[in-house]
């Protein structure tokens, strides 16, 4: 299955249908690129598990009393027939309640005798893109993170082994990864969930910062960091098509082209980003800037090829 096609344009027709809004098949079509009776199998199949009916346009929608009345069946089901089921490491009755702020008053009680009410009034979670990444075998330091970040509970834990203490806002999944938002000492920062070691919660709550909190909505809805770095990248030509449709990484600019090359440059919070983009697109990718991640490439590259199994 593909994520970035498939997914994308149901997770796309779901959210307008139960949004209210009346859609187009045939706009639909035209929008991403498919024929009309990839969209027709998308709503009559895919999305069949919906009250969908048809006004006299023969636009799709759905009855107004169909609204905000999704279970959670109906969830899994699109979790299903999308392909994010992976994208969480759990899709119980009580995850689902939570990721759509259903109140489940013991929804933690198996995981912490912490008597506190949740006081977040947005979701812990905030997905860019679609999941590649496989964290079920962290789910028990993802679901603690996401309680840690509802009840706002300052954090403990290792990263890259060295201590860290912050004060979480958002689990964000940008490009398939799933990264901490988290302040530290004032200063907002993104950490490779997967990096994360030795989690700990302290029994105190902090306080949200007003600012922080904005610069966290800014990077849910796009990927912003205020420390951003600047990467520029040479592509061969075969691959631009593939590359600029896709949008593997926020913030690009196409800079120049010449006859075999073309020359992008991205803002990247992470070393990891550029490299595992670097990696997507080889061999038609050289790092030009900043110099010391193509070495780092090359060295990954050549551990590699040295390795036998």
């Amino acid at each position: 299955m593909s994520y970035d096609t498939k997914t994308m344009r149901i997770v796309r027709i779901f959210h307008a249908l139960v949004n209210g809004e009346h859609i187009s098949m045939r706009e639909c079509a035209k929008e991403f690129n498919v024929d009309l009776r990839t969209i027709q199998r998308d709503i009559n199949q895919r999305l069949g598990f919906l009250p969908i009916q048809k006004d006299k346009d023969g636009k799709c929608f759905l009855q107004a009393e169909s609204l905000g009345k999704l279970g959670f069946k109906d969830i899994r089901e699109f979790a299903r027939v999308s392909g994010i089921w992976g994208l969480f490491p759990s899709l119980d009755d009580k995850f689902i309640g939570d990721l759509l702020h259903i109140p489940l008053p013991d929804y933690w009680d198996n995981h912490s005798k912490d008597p506190a009410p949740i006081a977040s009034k947005s979701s812990p979670f905030a997905i860019k893109n679609q999941g590649f990444e496989d964290i079920s075998a962290h789910k028990d330091m993802f679901m603690l993170l996401a309680r840690a970040i509802l009840k706002q509970h300052t954090i403990h834990f290792s990263y890259k082994s060295t201590p860290r203490q912050a004060n979480p806002y958002r689990l964000l999944n940008n490009n398939g990864i799933w990264y901490l938002l988290a302040d530290e000492s004032g200063t907002l920062k993104h950490f490779t969930f997967t990096h994360i070691k030795h989690l700990r919660l302290e029994e105190a709550h902090f306080k949200p910062s007003p600012a922080i909190e904005s610069i966290v909505e800014k990077s849910s809805a796009k990927w912003v960091n205020p420390h951003a770095k600047s990467a520029t990248l040479q592509i061969q030509n075969t691959a631009k098509e593939y590359f600029m449709r896709k949008a593997f990484i926020s913030n690009i600019r196409l800079d120049s082209h010449d006859a075999t090359h073309f020359y992008i440059t991205c803002e990247y919070s992470y070393d990891d980003e550029i490299l595992n983009l670097a990696k997507m697109f080889l061999p038609f990718i050289i790092i030009l800037e900043p110099a010391h991640l193509q070495k780092q490439l090359n060295q990954i590259l050549q551990e590699y090829l040295s390795t036998t199994y």
